[in-house]
């Protein structure tokens, strides 16, 4: 079960994962420190990916919807903050009054 101080912890290492990627994705028109700087970024929201999922992950909740919207995110390449949506669900779901309403569990 996810407490509401880690919710926050994680929200805010997401929605700066993902805000420096937007940035990131505007600077590839730069010729080449753009590239370098859009890579940097990449990698280091790969990790910030990775990091969160392993924290959810030993945390004991369900990580099918934050392990689901990091692929999301790496597949567009960082510019939708699928990361900061994944945990704003794996959130929600980890609490048990959501979970049966989302679920549809009795």
């Amino acid at each position: 079960m996810i407490s509401f101080i880690e919710f926050i912890f994680m929200l805010l290492l997401a929605i700066g994962a993902d805000i420096l990627e937007i940035i990131a994705t505007f600077c590839l028109p730069i010729p080449v420190i753009g590239i370098v700087f859009w890579g940097f970024i990449y990698f280091f929201g790969l990790i910030i990916s990775l990091i969160l999922n392993l924290w959810i992950f030993l945390k004991g909740a369900k990580i099918f919807w934050n392990f689901s919207m990091s692929i999301i995110d790496g597949i567009s390449t960082g510019f939708l903050p699928a990361r900061t949506l994944g945990i704003i669900l794996t959130y929600l779901v980890s609490k048990k009054d959501v979970s049966r309403v989302i679920l549809k569990e009795k």
